[in-house]
């Protein structure tokens, strides 16, 4: 007796070949997923050519301030004050008079200050420089042409040494330096030598003996 199969019922073989066929498909979009967008090309150029900029910036940014460091280095370093500040530009004038050995005199007068109290000294100077001036002044037109006789000046600047001390209140001023001096004298007049017989000078085309 032979027994029919249910209608409903598939056979083994389709089944399975069906089952393989879906198995074995690939996917629709596969291809596509494998290839890389033109936006993600766009982004990766970009952010190479932001980051080359950026090294750039970076190595011109320490560039300049290593060379601005080296000219700050090498940069001319302030002078010092000055250990013998001047004091000014000065002019004796005689009063009139005949026999005067110096008829004028101009030079430049300078203060040798102590290093104990330079910077003081410096200071107190600025602030009372007319004072200073005036008192040097005033000692000039006291002097006489006599004091120009010596060649070092030794008590005239030994005067003005004590003058800016009693202005400036302290000891401050070692030593007094003259600096520039022209000193006018008096042209010197050509003199016969004396007649040592005594005989008085004769006519010319007259014999001595007359």
């Amino acid at each position: 007796m032979i027994r029919q199969p249910p209608a409903n019922a598939k056979t083994a073989p389709e089944s399975a070949s069906g089952a393989g066929s879906v198995a074995s498909a690939p996917p629709e979009n596969s291809a596509s997923a494998s290839k890389p967008t033109v936006s993600a090309c766009l982004n990766k150029f970009a952010s190479k050519r932001l980051l080359a900029l950026l090294l750039a910036v970076s190595v011109f940014g320490h560039a300049a301030g290593i060379a601005a460091y080296m000219s700050k280095g090498k940069s001319t370093p302030p002078k010092p004050a000055p250990s013998e500040p001047e004091l000014g530009l000065y002019c004796f004038v005689p009063e009139a008079g005949d026999g005067a050995p110096v008829l004028g005199a101009t030079f430049r007068v300078h203060a040798a200050l102590i290093d104990e109290v330079a910077p003081l000294a410096r200071r107190s100077l600025a602030e009372k420089e007319f004072r200073v001036r005036q008192g040097i002044e005033e000692l000039l037109r006291r002097a006489h042409p006599g004091d120009f006789r010596d060649p070092a000046l030794t008590d005239l600047k030994r005067q003005m040494k004590d003058q800016v001390n009693e202005v400036l209140g302290m000891r401050a001023v070692s030593d007094i330096i003259i600096t520039d001096l022209g000193i006018d004298r008096p042209a010197r007049t050509a003199s016969h030598p004396a007649d040592v017989t005594g005989t008085p000078p004769h006519a010319p085309g007259e014999s001595p003996s007359g």
